[in-house]
């Protein structure tokens, strides 16, 4: 029995050498994340213009000669995606996430402030801290800290090293649009070069020092590669649009609705308000002609600020304490 006691006694202290060697291999991970971000962006944008450089001097001409009305309307569809993809890729990558603001100096905030230093976290599937250790402030409703950005982030979704940003509540919709156009370039480069691939027909093109045959095979392999899969993310980010969902969300969420079967109940979401006004608040497309508007290329995000929130719920306008949630700046 002795034994057993001094065994038990020593788990505190073997799950904090355990967590303290985690914690290490994640801020290392962080921090090699946020150094080759910009790696990653460049890498990006090298394959997306070597592609691209192959379509339009070798596959386009060959499959619509240039001097032809077919020739122009196709090279126009094609400068139209080019354009709404780099442009929604430029924007995810400049434009800031959302930052949780600091609040205003009062005593109100202090009291608040106090009570949320010394709040207990809720317990799993209870809902989220409200209070950041890391930034010392409070969270507004949805949002998250992020460890390679080091800033709490506005409805967060995830950190993408390959535009070296946080994808939160102002650039999600650009991070979206972008995966849109992209896999439909992809898809439409991997189809119009299939041919000639297959045909070993000659495009004239090629990169310095790769022969155009391995031109020709590296552009139809990478092009479907990434069709296929943006294809699989843009589906799961249309998905999250339509349903007022983040990824970090969707896991709470889906909890919540396995205890809520457990009782024999139903649960929804407090930020879903139906498919159409999810659509149009994540896209801001409004109008009659909304359908096909949020396509069109705009420096918008998403509606609202990113700090408070309307539920579907009576009373609970802010997910946080109306008080509260009004002395955020």
């Amino acid at each position: 029995r002795g034994g057993v006691r001094a065994s038990c006694a020593m788990h505190p202290k073997v799950y904090k050498v355990l967590f303290t060697i985690a914690l290490f291999f994640k801020n290392g991970f962080d921090f090699l994340v946020r150094w080759v971000g910009p790696l990653f962006v460049v890498l990006a944008l090298t394959l997306m213009s070597a592609c691209g450089y192959v379509f339009f001097a070798g596959t386009l001409p060959y499959v619509t000669p240039l001097d032809t009305p077919l020739g122009v309307a196709h090279c126009a569809w094609a400068m139209w995606c080019v354009f709404n993809f780099a442009f929604n890729y430029l924007m995810c990558v400049f434009t800031s996430p959302g930052i949780s603001p600091d609040v205003v100096e009062d005593e109100h905030n202090a009291a608040m402030l106090a009570r949320l230093r010394t709040e207990a976290p809720p317990k799993r599937g209870q809902g989220f801290s409200r209070y950041c250790k890391q930034c010392r402030k409070p969270k507004p409703p949805r949002s998250h800290h992020c460890g390679i950005c080091g800033e709490c982030v506005l409805k967060m979704d995830h950190h993408c090293p390959w535009v070296n940003n946080c994808v939160g509540h102002n650039n999600h919709r650009f991070f979206t649009l972008f995966l849109l156009y992209l896999a439909v370039s992809c898809a439409w480069v991997a189809g119009t070069t299939y041919s000639p691939y297959v045909q070993r027909v000659s495009l004239g093109v090629s990169w310095s020092g790769v022969s155009e045959r391995a031109t020709i095979a590296f552009t139809f392999v990478i092009t479907l590669s990434i069709t296929i899969a943006l294809s699989l993310m843009l589906a799961w980010h249309l998905y999250l649009a339509a349903s007022a969902q983040t990824t970090i969300e969707f896991y709470f969420n889906r909890w919540q609705q396995a205890q809520a079967a457990m009782r024999g109940e139903s649960w929804s979401s407090m930020y879903n308000h139906g498919f159409k006004t999810n659509f149009q608040n994540f896209f801001n497309a409004t109008g009659p002609f909304w359908w096909c508007t949020w396509l069109l290329p705009t420096t918008a995000g998403s509606v609202g600020d990113g700090v408070v929130w309307l539920t579907t719920r009576r009373n609970d306008e802010y997910h946080v304490s109306a008080g509260a949630a009004d002395h955020y700046v």
